[in-house]
């Protein structure tokens, strides 16, 4: 059993939310049922804004666990996720 560290504050600046901040992380389940429906209905799904605004977060700290979530109740109910999660981050190093 790992005991994990409660921050000081909920709000992280311009540093992205991670998978798990999700505690942390609420206000915006109306993107998060968007992005995870578009995501359900087609294989390519582009979320683009201004650098800022939260996409990185949405997407690790709202739409992942939402999706692992729904993983497992299907495995839960059916007996197979249905899906795959997974994360995959590219940096580029000029």
């Amino acid at each position: 059993m790992s005991i994990k560290k409660i921050p000081a504050s909920p709000y992280k600046g311009l540093v992205p939310y991670s998978e798990e901040d999700e505690p942390f992380f609420f206000g915006r389940n109306g993107e998060r049922e968007i992005i995870t429906a578009n995501l359900m209905a087609s294989r390519l799904t582009l979320l683009y804004g201004a650098s800022g605004v939260g996409k990185s977060s949405v997407l690790r700290a709202g739409v992942v666990p939402h999706l692992r979530q729904l993983a497992q109740q299907n495995l839960n109910e059916q007996g197979t996720p249905e899906f795959a999660v997974v994360v995959f981050s590219s940096v580029t190093i000029r």
